[in-house]
């Protein structure tokens, strides 16, 4: 390896002196190295640098006493220094990316001790991190809290690592703020959390903007319910002199205007029965919904007759607004009344790399071509025009949608597409 490293064959290096095979060496801290050696009769390790056919090596040195003197033992070490160098640059960056995050980072063994925080977090403690690292420290949460976060951290598995859980603390100063944690286990051989990263943000402003957007919602909710009952309670009257009017006329062309009338009446009291449902939709915080349950809710609120319902869901559930019960009622309701011959409906997932469609048909008698493209237009439609409209906004306020596809003749097909992170099956765990 000398002969190599220093250019010559070994032939040529036998023989040879050290310092003549490797004139870099010949400087104060090598010889001073080499007497030492020698002076204490121990072995010893150093490492020195010089240029090697044009290009600076990193070189450990290996020094032993014998009786003629003493044996060297040098090795190239220079892509292990290199190696170490673009670690410790990677780990500064890693670092400046972690540091310059708004988020809270940080890092705890499952007895709570912390191992890692960053600035942020320090800040939002008022805690300095050197103060922090290697202490038990945490905010104190309120008792009602405390369960959901023990819950949250003892359903990750080596599987499913990850989770995501909100909840109230109290700070140093006694007020109370609203975090949310994401929290990311690691584990050891034989799978035991050996420590979880979590990475937080304080979500107050937020939960206190919508709370009071909740509670514009119930003052215009309230509002119009008191309206919507008093113009129904006028149609009521103006309906009854209709009545009265119908009974002393006989003229024909009165009467007609008298239907016209009625059926403008009636229009009305449509347009005022959508504003009944679609005012609560939208006010519920979306939740993660059962399929199977929200189908059976729907349909026991119906009489289906000899028409089976076959739910083939499995435990999968989607993350939608409360309502999303009133899609399936309504898809339901119109295979019964409008789909002639229907014997079956069938409700089940398909997975594709951009979500999950939740496909519902039957074995109708299907939509005509031509009515598909405003099948989900308000006003369109056999009944009041309004459910299939009201289907596709309760969807849409967490970003699912649905569409038909079905051939006619053969029923109908609606496929309620689901994007991922807005499904998951509960047997595997995480969100998908």
């Amino acid at each position: 390896m000398a002969a190599r490293l220093s250019g010559r064959t070994v032939e040529e290096a036998v023989g040879q002196s050290i310092y003549d095979l490797f004139p870099q060496l010949r400087n104060d801290e090598v010889i001073g190295f080499f007497r030492q050696i020698a002076e204490t009769g121990r072995p010893g390790v150093s490492e020195c640098r010089f240029d090697l056919h044009g290009r600076e090596h990193a070189f450990e040195v290996r020094a032993v006493p014998t009786r003629a003197g003493v044996s060297v033992y040098i090795r190239d070490i220079t892509a292990r220094r290199e190696a170490e160098v673009a670690l410790r640059r990677s780990e500064e960056r890693c670092r400046m990316v972690v540091e310059s995050q708004t988020e809270l980072i940080c890092r705890r063994l499952p007895d709570g001790t912390i191992t890692f925080a960053n600035d942020a977090y320090c800040r939002y403690l008022g805690i300095p991190c050197g103060d922090l690292i290697g202490r038990r420290y945490a905010l104190t949460v309120p008792p009602d809290d405390q369960a959901r976060i023990q819950e949250s951290l003892a359903s990750l598995t080596p599987d499913h690592p990850v989770s995501t859980v909100e909840h109230r603390v109290i700070m140093p100063d006694g007020r109370v703020r609203w975090q949310q944690w994401t929290n990311t286990a690691s584990f050891d051989d034989e799978g035991s959390a050996a420590e979880y990263q979590s990475v937080g943000r304080d979500i107050t402003d937020a939960r206190m903007a919508g709370e009071a957007l909740l509670l514009a919602n119930r003052k215009l909710n309230l509002l119009s319910d008191v309206t919507r009952h008093d113009i129904l309670n006028r149609l009521n009257v103006l309906s009854g002199y209709l009545d009265l009017f119908r009974e002393r006329v006989s003229d024909p062309e009165m009467l007609e205007y008298c239907r016209k009338e009625e059926e403008a009446l009636r229009d009305i009291r449509h347009y005022m029965a959508f504003t009944a449902e679609y005012r609560d939709v939208g006010v519920a915080a979306p939740a993660w919904q059962d399929v199977r349950r929200i189908v059976r809710e729907a349909a026991a609120g119906l009489d289906p007759g000899l028409v089976a319902v076959e739910v083939r869901t499995g435990d999968l559930e989607v993350y939608a607004d409360p309502l999303i019960v009133r899609v399936f009622e309504n898809l339901i309701d119109n295979s019964l009344r409008h789909g002639e011959r229907v014997t079956r409906i069938r409700i089940y997932p398909e997975e594709s790399g951009r979500g999950i469609s939740l496909v519902y048909e039957d074995d109708g008698i299907g939509i005509p071509h031509e009515a598909k493209e405003n099948l989900f237009e308000r006003g369109f439609g056999r009944q009041t025009g309004f459910g299939l409209f009201l289907s596709r906004e309760i969807l849409g306020i967490t970003d699912l949608s649905i569409r038909e596809t079905g051939e006619p003749g053969k029923g109908v097909r609606f496929e309620i597409d689901v994007p991922p992170g807005f499904y998951r099956f509960t047997d595997r765990g995480q969100a998908r």
